[in-house]
Formats: C-alpha cells, sequence, structure tokens
C-alpha cells in the first residue's frame, strides 16, 4: 500500500488539529510518525504514491 502526501498532509486522510503541538525549529528531521486509529482519522484504501 502506498501513501501520497499533499500540501504536508496524508492524502485520503481527515485533518483533526490538536491543541498540543509546536513548531519546530529550522532544520529540524521528523523521525517518527504516530498514526491513531480512531472515529476521528479514516485513510483511504484507495492511496497511491
Amino acid at each position: 500500500m502506498g501513501f501520497r502526501i499533499e500540501n504536508h498532509l496524508l492524502d485520503g486522510a481527515i485533518h483533526c488539529p490538536s491543541p498540543n503541538w509546536s513548531e519546530r525549529e529550522s532544520g529540524d528531521i521528523v523521525d517518527l510518525l504516530v498514526i491513531h486509529k480512531s472515529a476521528y482519522l479514516q485513510v483511504s484504501s484507495r492511496l497511491a504514491v
């Protein structure tokens, strides 16, 4: 299964902003992405690379 990122978001996912976030410093690298399966996050099985 492939995924496509559009506008910094996973295509097909519903964006539910968290109140617990902050800007990363310039040059920071994301090395972990956690996606919690819930009623609020639905990822389509039709995602493509």
